[in-house]
């Protein structure tokens, strides 16, 4: 009979009430190999019955040597994991409060191990809970750092986080510009300001015109401004939230026009200025008038991503940290319609 087949054969453990609070989810593994009444388990320090947590979790009990746990030195016993053991182990396995973790949380403690900035935002944490774990399980390894985690305290919260940075580039302008010490209003405002200003703009409805052209980002606006000796560049962070957009009109009298939606969503022609924001002649006003409402104009996905990571972040900024519905609601509503945004993007038509 096979090894296998013994084990099915052998009794269920007896399992005392006590271990059965101090270890919910792994009672059964510990009463495997330390027999009721569990004393020598009992007698283990928390920072070792986390790990224990661990070597159940992510390694061959059969391959453990349970002895090595109760070892005067903590090296012996921490090798159980890893040769050399990471830096701050210990530190980290004593800052975890009691009861042992669940499965699933050991599982993401073990893939931080090999993260130095993870790991070292758990060494100086206060208390390293399944939450931060989770937390830094979710974030982009770059922004695994202490004045993130100290505003972004919900798993979920921490996706979004990583779907609205999801470039180097933009990750690590966020981390330069926020604080250790601002709240975690300024966390968001700062977010908001990031997403704005690593993104190009968003693309505005195409006017299918030889004489039209949109405004397209941020050094265009800055150049545009410069030619038209106007303030368009005042704008830059309403036209990178999708409510205003640009257009430069050639012609006879060059002008550059502004569109913004209305209630509804439908878009309309803001203003149309000339050169040194003169007035234009009747005539091209009439002219641009008659281009423009030849022209739809609709928001594509791009458009729309950013439409929500506004609103997301909008809502998240606003949010107290105690506001556990509105933020998950908020997080939810924008992961939930991304998905549905990226499934659409990447089915294939059925031929």
């Amino acid at each position: 009979m096979t090894q296998q087949g013994l084990r099915m054969q052998q009794p269920f453990p007896r399992i005392s009430g006590a271990l059965k609070a101090l270890a919910p989810d792994l009672a059964d593994d510990i009463a495997a190999h330390f027999p009721f009444p569990h004393q020598p388990f009992f007698e283990l320090a928390p920072a070792r019955m986390h790990l224990l947590g661990m070597l159940i979790t992510g390694s061959d009990p059969d391959v453990i040597e349970f002895d090595r746990l109760r070892s005067l030195k903590w090296h012996d016993a921490a090798t159980l994991v890893a040769d050399p053991y990471p830096n701050g182990l210990e530190r980290i396995l004593s800052s975890m409060p009691l009861p042992l973790w669940a499965f699933e949380d050991y599982r993401k403690l073990w893939s931080l191990v090999v993260c130095q900035k993870a790991m070292t935002v758990m060494r100086h944490a206060r208390e390293v809970t399944p939450a931060l774990v989770a937390v830094l399980h979710e974030l982009p390894p770059m922004l695994r750092a202490a004045k993130v985690c100290r505003h972004v305290r919900r798993p979920i919260e921490a996706s979004v986080l990583a779907r609205v940075c999801d470039t180097t580039d933009k990750a690590a302008l966020l981390l330069v510009s926020i604080t250790a010490s601002g709240s975690r209003y300024d966390f968001f405002e700062m977010l908001l300001k990031v997403v704005r200003k690593s993104d190009v703009f968003p693309a505005p409805p195409v006017i299918d015109h030889p004489d039209v052209r949109p405004v397209a980002d941020l050094d265009d606006l800055r150049r545009i401004a410069l030619e038209f000796q106007n303030c368009m560049r005042a704008y830059a962070d309403q036209v990178a939230s999708g409510s205003l957009a640009f257009y430069v009109v050639n012609g006879e009298e060059r002008a550059v026009v502004s569109v913004k939606p209305l209630i509804g969503g439908r878009l309309v022609i803001d203003e149309m200025k000339g050169v040194g924001n003169t007035r234009l002649s009747g005539v091209t006003e009439r002219r641009i008038r008659s281009i423009f409402e030849r022209h739809g104009m609709v928001k594509n996905a791009d458009e729309r991503r950013r439409e929500l990571m506004e609103q997301c972040l909008s809502s998240l900024t606003s949010a107290s940290m105690k506001a556990d519905d509105e933020i998950h609601l908020a997080c939810w509503s924008f992961l939930n319609e991304l998905g549905a945004m990226d499934h659409t993007k990447s089915a294939k038509p059925i031929a």
